[in-house]
């Protein structure tokens, strides 16, 4: 028996022995990558949020970064420390400098004294409870006061969720665990990659938003989403313990989402005549104003198939149209639960928070309180705009009395909306860059799939131009000047401030303040891959190319799987002339993102340059297929359309581009030229009219509405059109001789 003992010890201890061995091996040989959250930053004392984190739950390719974020181990006297965890609604997307986080901040600050309040955005895009608890834990050894705690938008889609691209489902909770707890070893990590080599490739290549998920459909009473909830339940409890071990409170918040302004993406259609032909009765109804009849031929339907999301969508748009608010809420609530994409808390989920008891735990029913939330509250489904923001800070806020420690006492009063977009520099310019970026998102799948999504984009649209329009005012510029002028004083250290003070900068072409604001940025955290390459950007606008293309390879040292730095580095090469360089580097980039518009756009200049009209056509058509929005691309494939005489196609190309971007000065422009050559003179002149109003400045465009009106016989109107252009273009030759006949012909009558 004795002798066994040892030979049993031995089958036990051999493999922990060999993966300790391998695991020093790789360690010293620096093979992988840190995993905790936070790491050791330049200056000693300080650490970083670790932009290599998401390696652990997505492949390299779709990896999701942290915010960049600085601070030190030990608090200073005196500071309330609170983490945000979450997912990307909790993150701040589309900006995160604005996020519900920062205002909250904000609110504690005016509120309290006797602290220094600090947030710490610990959320992530894509996450899901699985990755947070190991976030929650690395963030307990900071020394929090609290955590502040959304999620739940992720738990089907997110990494281990039955709706995932990101791999497979484990089925039970110690299979995630164990996944997890290995992919930080770097043993682990070599085994993944190893297996990788060899595994059938099923994940997507490069990163494509909601897109990704669209054949990745979940019902409702699914029972896959059983052990969803059940480890949903288990991780937010052991966020709490975390907590708890760590001397700090945790507030969790229920969920909100937009209810009756976001369809469902996807839904059942019943296999059924008499559902679809009272379904069908139904829409006919609704799109005459009969609400009630239509509610009727609704709730039939229902009575046959209940299971329908788009179904209980229309159920709720009746009732709210008939002032029942509360029947339309429920009936909202029945379209966001039987979604088959579930990008959305459902009511399960947000009852799990609900029910969460502890000592120190606190919750607070943002789902309840939002109500018939819409589009006054969210961009799209659950992303929260400048007001969805601060109310759902203002909840928190209001909250902290119950949280705070004797030693915070009360000073003042909430600050309202707008004192606190004046602390972070939200302005109208940033409210439409920001509007530009959604819109980017829910112009694409499955955004486009949803019930009047046609009409939806049309208003987005129209809702842009003005929003553009009123913040490209001298006194808009000026305005977000000061306000980002008065935002930095007081709050020096703040980075994201600064980042968005030196996008201001480039948007505003102050290139070279622009590039010193990065190039400190740079210096304070270094190793930020995409800020490299937004110092590198704003260099090569200002013309300092050298410098530009060392700084993307600085960029790509870091990371080189950045298709950012290499579209921004072959970029660099072209303006430099140097076509073959820059075409190897776009080239780089679209094997990492074969989708990337504008790198598909630029080398269709290359091609262009060289004369290669099928080539450039090519790659125009692959830019605007990507990206349907790029009022640029759509301009460039116009035209070499143009270019191979095929008038209509271009025409048509045109057109997109002057819809999607009305200021377009030089699209109007060649739409009067080809109207022109097509004898279409009064549609000539319109553009032509266009053109100048935009762009008066426009010596070519002055120069063909001269041509138009002489061709019309009006030689007054030609004769200042021709003068026009050659004031703005002493050297125009065309101009000066197309003038001299306008007077010649005039003398002549």
């Amino acid at each position: 028996m004795r002798g066994w003992i040892p030979r049993i010890a031995l089958i036990f201890l051999a493999p922990v022995a060999a993966f300790v061995l391998l695991e020093a091996v790789l360690r010293i040989s620096d093979y992988g990558f840190a995993t905790q959250f936070f790491v050791q930053a330049a200056q000693p004392g300080e650490y970083t949020t670790n932009q290599r984190f998401g390696e652990r739950f997505f492949p390299k390719a779709l990896a999701r970064t942290p915010i960049p974020t600085l601070l030190s181990k030990q608090k200073d006297p005196g500071t309330y420390r609170i983490f945000v965890l979450g997912e990307s609604a909790a993150m701040g997307i589309p900006e995160p400098a604005y996020s519900f986080g920062r205002v909250l901040e904000v609110m504690l600050r005016e509120i309290y004294a006797g602290a220094r309040f600090e947030v710490v955005n610990a959320a992530m895009t894509a996450i899901n409870s699985h990755a947070i608890l190991p976030i929650a834990r690395d963030c307990a050894s900071f020394q929090p006061d609290l955590f502040v705690a959304l999620i739940g938008n992720n738990e089907v889609v997110g990494p281990f969720g039955p709706g995932t691209v990101f791999g497979t489902m484990p089925p039970v909770l110690w299979l995630v665990r164990v996944n997890v707890w290995q992919t930080s070893t770097r043993t682990g990590q070599l085994f993944r990659n190893v297996l990788a080599k060899f595994r059938k490739q099923s994940e997507p290549v490069e990163w494509r938003g909601m897109e990704m998920f669209l054949d990745k459909q979940v019902a409702w009473d699914a029972a896959a989403l059983h052990g969803v909830y059940g480890n949903f339940r288990r991780n937010l409890e052991d966020i709490a313990q975390t907590a708890e071990r760590a001397g700090a409170a945790v507030l969790f918040s229920t969920v909100p989402s937009n209810l009756k302004d976001s369809p469902p993406f996807a839904s059942t259609q019943p296999d059924n005549e008499r559902w679809q032909e009272l379904y069908r009765r139904g829409v006919e109804l609704e799109t005459a104003e009969q609400w009630s009849d239509a509610l009727t031929a609704y709730r039939q339907a229902a009575a046959l198939d209940g299971e329908s999301a788009e179904l209980h969508f229309r159920i709720g748009r009746c009732h709210l149209a008939l002032n029942q608010t509360g029947a339309a809420r429920d009936a909202y609530i029945a379209a966001r639960d039987r979604d088959l994409l579930r990008f959305r808390a459902d009511s399960v989920l947000n009852g799990i928070i609900r029910k969460l008891r502890g000592t120190r735990v606190y919750v607070v029913d943002a789902e309840t309180e939002f109500g018939l939330a819409g589009h006054e509250r969210f961009y799209e489904h659950v992303h929260l705009n400048e007001r969805g923001n601060y109310e759902l800070a203002r909840l928190i806020a209001q909250r902290f009395d119950s949280v705070a420690p004797p030693w915070i006492k009360r000073k003042g009063s909430m600050p309202s909306m707008e004192a606190v977009a004046a602390q972070l520099a939200l302005t109208d310019w940033d409210r439409y860059k920001l509007a530009r970026q959604m819109k980017a998102m829910m112009d694409r799948p499955p955004f486009t799939n949803q019930t009047g999504s046609a009409q939806a984009r049309s208003k987005r649209e129209k809702a842009l131009y003005r929003m553009e329009e009123n913040a490209r005012t001298a006194g808009a510029m000026e305005h977000a000047r000061r306000s980002y002028e008065n935002a930095l004083a007081k709050r020096p250290a703040d980075l994201l401030l600064h980042v968005r003070w030196a996008e201001f900068l480039r948007d505003e072409r102050q290139y070279g303040r622009a590039a010193e604001e990065w190039r400190i940025l740079n210096s304070r955290l270094p190793g930020i891959a995409n800020w490299l390459a937004a110092h590198a950007a704003v260099l090569a606008d200002a013309g300092r190319i050298e410098e530009a293309v060392s700084q993307y390879r600085q960029a790509l040292r870091v990371d080189p799987a950045s298709d950012v730095a290499l579209f921004g580095l072959g970029s660099a090469f072209a303006a430099k002339g140097d076509y073959q360089e820059a075409a190897l580097q776009y080239g780089e980039a679209l094997r990492i993102n074969p989708r990337y518009a504008e790198v598909h756009n630029n080398l269709g200049l290359i091609h262009l340059a060289r004369g290669d009209l099928e080539r450039a056509k090519a790659s125009f058509a692959s830019a605007v297929k990507y990206q349907p929005d790029f009022a640029a691309a759509h301009y460039n494939l116009g035209g070499v359309l143009m270019q191979q005489g095929k008038a209509e196609e271009a025409a048509r190309q045109y057109r997109i581009a002057v819809s999607q971007r009305p200021q377009f000065a030089e699209a109007h422009y060649n739409l009067g030229l080809l109207a022109s050559r097509a004898g279409r003179l009064k549609e000539a002149l319109a553009h032509y009219a266009d053109a100048i109003r935009l762009k008066p400045d426009y010596p070519e465009a002055h120069n063909n509405m001269g041509t138009a009106f002489a061709r019309e016989g009006d030689m007054k109107r030609a004769v200042h059109h021709f003068s026009e252009a050659i004031r703005l273009r002493p050297d125009y030759t065309p101009a000066r001789q197309n003038l001299s006949k306008a007077l010649q012909s005039a003398r002549r009558r």
